[in-house]
């Protein structure tokens, strides 16, 4: 689960280079492990996101955690 949604960030980030490169860019996502993914150093990652996060170093990336709300 994690790792499609760190495939879906950088998928985004690739799609809209031209709009978000040399700025910075704040990421709001539901699960909270992958804001402390993002948060670690690159050589602590496993290795699935190490490569992720390497196609995403041209970015300014800020991962933030946003609680899922339920409507009716």
């Amino acid at each position: 689960m994690q790792i499609e949604k760190a495939l879906a960030i950088a998928f985004a980030c690739k799609r809209f280079h031209y709009y978000i490169y040399s700025r910075q860019v704040v990421s709001e996502s539901d699960h909270k492990s992958l804001e402390v993914i993002f948060a670690k150093s690159l050589n602590k990652c496993p290795a699935k996101f190490q490569r992720i996060r390497l196609m995403l170093q041209p970015y300014d990336i800020r991962m933030q955690y946003k609680e899922r709300t339920i409507s009716s």
